[in-house]
């Protein structure tokens, strides 16, 4: 599929070049990394690039595995907060405990802009960021369905 404007790898690198977020390839090529956080949590971002298929992939990945004993009641809390999310979701690898963000875009031999590369980001690291503490709450032993309600009952953090 031809691509209609310029590599993705090359749009993700110069918008964050432009705002000047650190970022740095974490795969040459593929895979640029950069670290997001609020006012309890630090985490980093990477950015998949995968121009032969005109598509970007975003995940946020959360510090620290979930560890096993709690991960039925984190992931009941993640499926509760998944069903109110517009843009994105929420994984957890069940085997390893890794939980992170997701989001994404197939531009279809379209381009990518900086609005949306902006738009991705900024979807991502504030999902995260917003749900982050109702996870602590649940490894600390709250009830998934009290602190997915906790957590949207507050307003969202502004971007």
């Amino acid at each position: 599929m031809a691509v209609a404007g310029p590599p993705i790898t090359e749009v993700v690198t110069g918008y964050l070049d432009r705002t000047g977020l650190p970022s740095w390839w974490e795969t040459p090529g593929e895979v640029v990394a950069f670290p997001a956080s609020t006012e309890s949590h630090s985490w980093m971002v990477y950015a998949l690039c995968m121009d032969e298929r005109d598509q970007l992939l975003i995940h946020s990945v959360r510090d620290g595995r979930i560890p096993e004993q709690h991960r039925p009641s984190v992931g009941a809390f993640l499926h509760r907060a998944n069903f109110g999310v517009v843009l994105g979701n929420f994984e957890l690898d069940l085997d390893d405990g890794e939980l992170r963000f997701k989001t994404s875009i197939d531009v279809g031999g379209d381009r990518l802009s900086d609005a949306l590369v902006e738009h991705l980001m900024l979807a991502n690291v504030a999902a995260f960021g917003r749900y982050l503490p109702g996870v602590d709450d649940v490894l600390a032993g709250a009830d998934p369905h009290a602190a997915i309600e906790a957590v949207e009952a507050a307003e969202p953090a502004e971007n």
